[in-house]
């Protein structure tokens, strides 16, 4: 077993603690702990062992890294399937299934996230929202959809980017300039009313272990 599994295992175990050392978690990734391996015994990951653990803050810090809402364990459950409905950080889990599900363009997996409570305008990693990343990687279907759920053009990535910056598909960029004009300023409109929310805890801007 190399060094680098060693590492994976050690993140696991201290996730699963009971009061889990934040530097340690850290310090494990930094050294090359895959953040989505999984135990051999039951399958879990580290980001099941922080859920079902109930530790919010560490289970946000490490969908943040990268850890994947979608592995399945031995028993065929994926993270958010391991708590209930009403856990604090059931919501959290579901906004990043979008994201996830919205990257490799599985619409099925997207209207399924959103109907079970994802906001359609989070913004995670980098501050790229579910049609951002529709936009960037030209899933125009998808786009189309997320539009139509109330998805919010006016948003801009943590580069200052919006979609017109991250698209260059020519039938999308029509697309955009059809529904522009009237969209944006309904949008705005209704943005005066009642704020659209991007994050639930913490910023994308904040470290949710500092804030």
């Amino acid at each position: 077993m190399g060094k680098y599994s060693d590492f994976s295992i050690r993140l696991l175990y201290e996730v699963n603690n009971q009061i889990p050392s934040v530097r340690q978690l850290k310090e494990l990734l930094v050294k090359g702990a895959a953040i989505n391996y999984q135990s051999i015994e039951n399958g879990y990951t580290a980001l099941m062992f922080a859920v079902i653990n109930q530790h919010d803050r560490i289970t946000e810090y490490l969908l943040r890294q990268g850890a994947n809402p979608f592995i399945k364990n031995h028993r065929d459950k994926i993270a958010s399937e391991l708590i209930p409905q009403q856990a604090s950080i059931y919501p959290i889990l579901k906004d990043y299934e979008l994201l996830y599900a919205a990257r490799i363009n599985n619409l099925e997996a997207v209207q399924s996230t959103i109907k079970d409570g994802a906001l359609v305008n989070f913004q995670g990693p980098g501050g790229y929202t579910s049609i951002m990343l529709a936009a960037k990687y030209k899933f125009i279907d998808l786009f189309e959809y997320l539009f139509l759920q109330g998805a919010d053009l006016t948003l801009l990535n943590s580069e200052g980017k919006g979609i017109f910056d991250l698209t260059k598909d020519s039938t999308l960029i029509s697309y955009l300039h059809s529904i522009t004009e009237c969209s944006l300023e309904l949008q705005s409109q209704s943005q005066l009313a009642n704020e659209k929310k991007t994050h639930r805890f913490f910023p994308v801007s904040i470290d949710p272990l500092h804030a």
